[in-house]
């Protein structure tokens, strides 16, 4: 487990450094952006989806996730008020939400391996 956390510290100082030397421009990263949401990401999650295994577990782990999310976006409208006007319409989805895609799902596959992704996109789900 060290091994994949330092795994894991490379790839976000090797990031750090292709921003700072501008190896990749703008234009560049929105390509890889658009290929990953577009190609990537969608073929993982089929599979990943495709290989799970659908059990009375899972639909338990469904429930707890949409009532978290729920309870989190009914948390957001309540503190709604208390939120910059100009981030008032927006602030609800926010707290009611989480990332799965770009970050969540490649970050997972290096620290759990990608025969475990299934565990993530069963949450992701909800």
């Amino acid at each position: 487990m060290p091994d994949t956390f330092f795994l894991v510290f490379v790839l976000l100082i090797l990031g750090v450094l292709i921003n700072k030397f501008n190896v990749i421009n703008a234009n560049g990263m929105e390509a890889i952006k658009t290929l990953d949401i577009n190609v990537f990401i969608p073929f993982v999650l089929f599979h990943a989806l495709g290989t799970a295994t659908y059990n009375s577990t899972a639909g338990w782990i469904l429930l707890v996730m949409m009532s978290v999310l729920l309870i989190s976006l009914g948390v957001g409208y309540l503190l709604k008020p208390a939120i910059d006007k100009d981030l008032r319409g927006h602030f609800p989805f926010l707290m009611g939400g989480f990332e799965g895609g770009l970050i969540g799902y490649p970050l997972y596959m290096v620290l759990m391996g990608t025969g475990l992704l299934h565990n993530i996109a069963t949450i992701d789900i909800a």
